[in-house]
């Protein structure tokens, strides 16, 4: 059994070596599927509910502040997909969902207060490093389906809402072999993000 460090999904060729031995046959073809995205337990508020599996995270109801929860995974090079599912959304409150490049524990602190890199909210707006901007998206809506796209080389991050079929890319400020992680910003009670295949 062989563990890889995260690397983005394609093809691969695996050249093995054992105590400087060449293993006959190699390289091999290696292919990296696309893994399910989850939320980090150690950067997670307890007001945030996750599933069991750590693919859904809730705003519990009844407590009034806002809360972060970030993605368990690293971003360092490559380009990485993923989608998202955002309910519980009304046109009161926004929820934002991008990258930050430096993780904090426990989810207290407020996305002003972060290093984040750019994030997209449910009202149509973009942030790229604390400048707004706008996605064009307008209002999102409970149960839209987004895309995130990181890109590690170009030192892009790009959304496509599927509902509206609109794409908006923003440039990250990233210095190589900085990690990013995913981030989301639930603002109210009920807000939910479900991280799809």
């Amino acid at each position: 059994k062989y563990t890889l460090p995260l690397v983005p999904a394609g093809k691969y060729k695996l050249e093995i070596t054992v105590n400087g031995q060449h293993i006959d046959h190699s390289p091999h073809e290696v292919k990296v599927l696309a893994g399910l995205h989850q939320f980090d337990r150690a950067y997670c508020h307890e007001d945030i509910h996750l599933s069991c599996d750590d693919t859904v995270a809730v705003h519990c109801p009844g407590t009034d502040c806002s809360r972060n929860v970030l993605g368990a995974s690293a971003f360092r090079v490559g380009k990485h997909v993923f989608r998202l599912q955002i309910d519980g959304l009304c046109q009161t409150y926004v929820l934002s969902v991008g990258v930050s490049s430096k993780p904090l524990p426990g989810g207290l602190t407020t996305d002003k207060s972060r290093d984040i890199a750019c994030t997209f909210e449910t009202n149509g707006k973009a942030w790229h490093h604390r400048r707004e901007t706008k996605s064009g998206t307008g209002w999102w809506q409970s149960g839209d389906v987004v895309s995130l796209t990181v890109d590690c080389e170009a030192h892009t991050l790009t959304l496509h809402h599927e509902r509206t079929n609109i794409t908006h890319t923003i440039n990250l400020n990233k210095v190589e072999g900085e990690e990013l992680y995913s981030y989301f910003y639930l603002y109210k009670p009920g807000h939910s993000v479900t991280f799809l295949n």
